[in-house]
């Protein structure tokens, strides 16, 4: 199992006005076997502490499959 809590951000530096994005992750992860492949998912919350006004804001769902191929 992993634990991740990680943020972005984003700024748009030619805009006239001083808007962040910045949105918090949080996360939960499993390695699994599916059939004779090796998959690794994640699903978690992520919320913006702060948002433009055109963006994304609030709370959102976030789902992760990665595949993956050991040696």
């Amino acid at each position: 199992m992993t634990f991740t809590l990680n943020t972005e951000s984003t700024y748009d530096w030619r805009a006239d006005s001083d808007e962040w994005a910045v949105p918090i992750n949080g996360m939960v992860g499993k390695v699994f076997k599916l059939g004779s492949q090796m998959i690794m998912s994640r699903v978690g919350l992520r919320y913006w502490a702060a948002h433009t006004d055109a963006g994304a804001e609030g709370l959102g769902a976030r789902i992760e499959f990665t595949l993956l191929f050991p040696k």
